[in-house]
């Protein structure tokens, strides 16, 4: 996953462990969401290029992620035919510990 800074300039490269299908900003924060082949979900702080935390709630490749426009919500959803709508204050706590695995 390549970072770029408002000039155009590469900021970071985040190394992705699986195959990304999908990807969301979360309103307000530099945290970026990604959906994976595998069916992992990854949180990713983008000014500094560090990877954060996991989420594994699925069993498919996750073909959508999205941040709800006030960034207070995260839904997924995936190819198992399952989806998730996870706040993202869970989340907010569990990032204090990173990277870590969030059920």
């Amino acid at each position: 996953i390549l970072v770029h800074d408002a000039s155009g300039a590469l900021a970071h490269t985040l190394d992705a462990p699986s195959a990304v299908v999908s990807v969301t900003w979360r309103p307000g924060t530099d945290l970026v969401v990604t959906g994976h082949v595998d069916g992992a979900v990854h949180v990713w702080d983008a000014a500094r290029g560090a990877h954060l935390a996991y989420i594994r709630h699925h069993q498919g490749r996750v073909a959508a992620v999205e941040a709800s426009p006030d960034g207070e919500l995260l839904a997924t959803a995936s190819w198992d035919t399952t989806a998730r709508i996870v706040p993202f204050a869970s989340l907010d706590r569990d990032l204090e510990a990173r990277p870590r695995h969030i059920e």
